[in-house]
This record gives C-alpha cells, structure tokens and sequence, in this order.
C-alpha cells in the first residue's frame, strides 16, 4: 500500500505541471550581441537584444528588450490569453485577434513554429519565475476592453467615406527615420524595429478605404492601421510603434 501511495504521488508531481496554467513561467531567448557600424564613423558599438515571454495566471507577455550596456529598453510585442496543449502553447493576440504556438524542445526550453515574422524558429530558454518583473510587465500598457474597442473601430473604417487619394506603392513610412516600414508596388511589406536592426514583419499589405491591412505571412489574423495625409498611424502594431505616426519621407 505505501508502495502505491509513493507512486500516485510521484506520477501526480509529474503530472501537475501539465495541467496547471498558473505562473508557467518567463522563458527567454539568449543574449544577441551585434556589431554596429555606424556610417562615416570609425568604432563600433555592441548591442543587444533578447525576446521574454511571460507565461502567468493564463495570461501571457512577449516583450523584447534592446539596448547597449545599461541602456536598455523594454517594449510589449504581443499580449494576451494562452492555452496548453500536448506539444506546448497556444497564445491568442487580444488586440489583433492572431494566433501563435510554441512548442516543447525539451523540459526547459521551447521554440515558435508559429508566430510574428521575427520570432520564426526562436528558441526560448525557461528562467526562473519573477512575480516583480511580471507586474511590471503588466503595467506596459495592456487595457485589454479599450484595445478590443479600438480594434473593432478600426476595422470599421473600410466603410469610412472620404478616401485620401494616394496609390502607396513602394512608400516608405518612418518616425524620425525609427520603425521603417516599407509598402511595395507588388503588395508586399517589411516593418522593421527602432532604426532597423530588427525585421519584425513582413507579408502583404491592402487597402479599404482609410484602412491600411498588414498581413504577415506567418500569422492567421492582420494588422490595422488608418491612413491620414502622407501618414499612417495605428495603435495596434507592436512595441513602441503602438501610437506612433509614420510619416512618408520625401
């Protein structure tokens, strides 16, 4: 009897991981150092960048740091609700509506096969949980309702009366020359992080009336944002785009 008792016990310690969803866990890619060379400048400067997703009480947090020795920032790339199945996670965008997945490796660590343009094939490393730097993580921004809100009104601007004319082929759109992003004649887009050292999605763009549609090739739900005189704005793409007004450069 106490020979089965220890087993039950054993298979439950096992097993209780599986089918909790509270605090999973931070799992984070490694440290990336990459050499700058700045133009007409004879040094370079050592950068850094990493992805944490923040696996919590059934909500989850991607967000990407960048930065140069104590310098550093942090930005929330994607927020929302996930769930467990046999191979990993399933992560549902509560703005936009996509989905992503990762999946197990091994016991610590896990890899996206699907998701944003840039974290295509990561690899995530478990960390210890950080119940401190989760809530502050929390506090990047997340209102869940009036980010549904202003989604749904977003997607209603195709019907919008006044289209601005302009053909937007091969325009590109930026912030002070941050967040470049490229509309091509063929359809296609690029959108890039900061001053580009980060593509973080790439696919096809259309237009509805005022409303501009990115579809990155590897998500199953697009991107909105409203098209005003030579600029583009929209409070749905990620990290510190969010709110940004892009304007074309001439």
């Amino acid at each position: 009897m106490k020979r089965l008792i220890l087993i039950g016990v054993c298979i439950f310690a096992i097993l209780s991981p599986i089918f909790s969803y509270g605090q999973i866990g931070i799992f984070s890619t490694p440290i990336e150092t990459v050499s700058q060379e700045r133009i007409n400048e004879f040094f370079t400067i050592e950068t850094w960048h990493s992805f944490d997703l923040f696996l919590g009480n059934k909500e989850y947090a991607l967000t990407y740091t960048s930065g140069a020795d104590d310098m550093f920032e942090v930005a929330s790339f994607s927020f929302g609700t996930y769930c467990k199945n046999d191979k990993g996670f399933v992560l549902k965008d509560l703005p936009n509506g996509y989905t992503m997945t990762v999946e197990y490796v091994n016991d610590s660590s896990l890899v996206f096969t699907k998701g944003l343009y840039c974290m295509k094939s990561r690899t995530l490393i478990r960390k210890s949980w950080d119940q401190e730097l989760y809530d502050d993580v929390k506090t990047l921004g997340f209102d869940y309702e009036q980010d549904r809100k202003e989604c749904r009104r977003y997607k209603h601007q195709q019907n919008a009366s006044g289209c601005l004319a302009g053909n937007y082929g091969y325009d590109v759109f930026c912030e002070d020359n941050f967040f470049p992003l490229i509309l091509s004649k063929d359809g296609s887009f690029e959108l890039s992080y900061r001053s580009g050292n980060l593509m973080v999605s790439k696919g096809t763009w259309s237009r509805e009336g005022n409303l501009l549609i990115l579809q990155d090739e590897n998500l199953d739900e697009p991107f909105y944002a409203l098209i005003e005189e030579d600029v583009i704005i929209s409070h749905y793409l990620m990290g510190d785009i969010k709110g940004k007004k892009l304007y074309k450069q001439k």
